[in-house]
């Protein structure tokens, strides 16, 4: 179990060493005095970008000139809105949108937090259920479950942004298996720290797991990280381990925008557990394919 863990984090320090590779590039736009010579990115109401040089605005439409030199005619009822290329993020030289779910992995939290009146579902294997929602700029809270209702949770954050690369956060979650077994109770209380951003990061997080069918509280780690590859398109990896019960499960996941809006993540998860397995298994590992579908409803 050791052996596979281990090389399982190496993997993802290796792959994702370098966060400040992909930084947004930040200029003082205070700088520039003539607005013809900025790049700006149009959010559209399809939700389609468009990147390039404002020629004229009338209240009407907006004419510009597009990276690839055609003169395009915007209409004014189109336009969501209007970002400068100091505000816009580029990745290996190619200008994306930000990533619209850095507060979550695969499944578990990063410390980075939800923008506030941020609101999203996102389902694993269309047979759970979770909804969570931004109440401020550093406090998020939600509600999970399966489509059975078992088991059912309520969740909590709240990060703190120490700079630009650093975040702390704590939070929980807690809740019970429902009609399946109304007596039983658990919970999880836990502290996260990440080294990055929106685009790049790596995170460590100790918990603590608490369960009526356990005498005693059970500690629970967890490393995972996150690298943008390009504007539709993220590798991320996260393991967890629980030493009392000498669990481990994780794996890598591949993460596809379609847009602003929506995502899937796709990856296998290996798990691996002495105290389920050992009898007449010498591997002690089990791979799955896993997928997963998150819905953002409100964006930039």
């Amino acid at each position: 179990m050791k052996k596979f863990t281990f090389k399982l984090l190496i993997t993802i320090l290796v792959i994702l060493i370098n966060p400040d590779s992909v930084f947004a590039q930040v200029n003082d736009s205070n700088s520039v005095t003539s607005k013809d010579t900025i790049l700006y990115q149009f959010n559209l109401s399809n939700n389609n970008e468009i990147y390039g040089i404002i020629i004229e605005e009338t209240p009407r439409e907006t004419t510009i000139k597009a990276q690839d030199g055609r003169i395009i005619i915007i209409p004014t009822f189109e336009i969501l809105s209007k970002k400068p290329i100091s505000q816009v993020i580029k990745v290996n030289g190619q200008l994306v949108f930000k990533n619209p779910h850095p507060s979550r992995y695969f499944y578990g939290p990063s410390a980075l937090p939800m923008e506030k009146n941020e609101l999203y579902i996102n389902s694993v294997y269309f047979l759970t259920a979770q909804v969570q929602y931004g109440l401020t700029e550093n406090f998020s809270f939600g509600f999970t479950t399966s489509f059975f209702l078992s088991p059912m949770a309520l969740t909590a954050k709240y990060s703190i942004k120490l700079d630009e690369k650093n975040h702390i956060a704590f939070g929980g979650m807690g809740g019970s298996f429902s009609w399946l077994a109304p007596e039983s109770y658990w919970g999880i209380g836990f502290a996260s720290y990440t080294f990055g951003n929106s685009e790049a990061n790596i995170s460590a997080t100790a918990s603590a797991l608490k369960t009526n069918f356990t005498e005693s509280t059970s500690p629970l780690f967890n490393f995972a990280a996150h690298k943008r590859l390009g504007k539709n398109l993220s590798f991320m990896a996260e393991v967890y381990h629980i030493p009392e019960l000498k669990f481990t499960i994780g794996g890598p996941f591949l993460r596809f925008y379609f847009n602003k809006t929506a995502c899937w993540d796709f990856g296998l998860i290996f798990f691996k557990s002495e105290s389920i397995f050992s009898y007449n298994d010498e591997r002690n590992l089990r791979i799955l394919p896993a997928f997963s579908y998150t819905f953002k409803f409100n964006q930039d």
